[in-house]
């Protein structure tokens, strides 16, 4: 998708992924997970960025990242039909390179150990909503100071077409109540809503089907 000044979205390059991981930080500050994972706040904008970092490295070269203005507001990472698989070996060398194999074996290993069915659950909810190939909005994060203004319908939109072009489904879940009304407004449907008592966390599924 070539960048259009009309829209403001251009697809990213690796020279991105700095500003895109501190966007991601500051958009996930008040995450639901995150401020279960990580309550300190310090603490949290520590490991957060750590591991958006090896994050947005791992997926860059299987997904397509779009962000929107230069300097950038806001990114979305998406999973395209038939994404390039990346090998065992080559997301090791990701990993050892951006740091995150140290994190994985610090102390806050066992926190998110007892999140592994968290993650586990919406795996099983993507395979069961989203069966044929179809398009996947992995994440979406806006800077504070942009969130409200349409940035985020810039980062969607562009992609929806794309997919009722293509004659694709659409598929997302998010840990975030707020987040549910603004993605029906885009012809998302809650599949299914998923409470963790424990974590004090509900997951909402949502899918978009196939526009005839």
């Amino acid at each position: 998708m070539k960048s259009d000044q009309n829209n403001l979205i251009r697809k990213l390059s690796l020279e991105d992924l700095k500003i895109a991981t501190e966007i991601m930080v500051e958009a996930y500050q008040n995450d639901p997970l995150w401020l279960y994972l990580v309550p300190n706040e310090k603490k949290r904008d520590n490991i957060s960025r750590k591991f958006f970092k090896a994050f947005l490295m791992l997926q860059f070269d299987s997904w397509e990242y779009y962000g929107v203005s230069s300097p950038l507001k806001g990114i979305a990472l998406w999973k395209f039909p038939n994404p390039t698989k990346i090998s065992t070996r080559e997301k090791i060398n990701v990993l050892l390179k951006s740091g995150l194999i140290g994190f994985i074996f610090s102390r806050f290993i066992l926190k998110y150990i007892k999140i592994i069915k968290i993650f586990n659950r919406m795996e099983a909810l993507h395979k069961k909503y989203a069966v044929k190939p179809h398009y996947y909005l992995s994440s979406i994060g806006v800077k504070p100071e942009y969130q409200g203004k349409g940035v985020a319908s810039k980062l969607i939109k562009p992609i929806l077409l794309k997919a009722d072009q293509e004659s694709r489904s659409v598929y997302l879940e998010t840990l975030t109540p707020e987040n549910v009304p603004i993605y029906q407004h885009f012809g998302f449907k809650t599949v299914e809503r998923v409470e963790f008592p424990k974590e004090n966390l509900t997951m909402w599924a949502l899918y978009r089907p196939i526009k005839k």
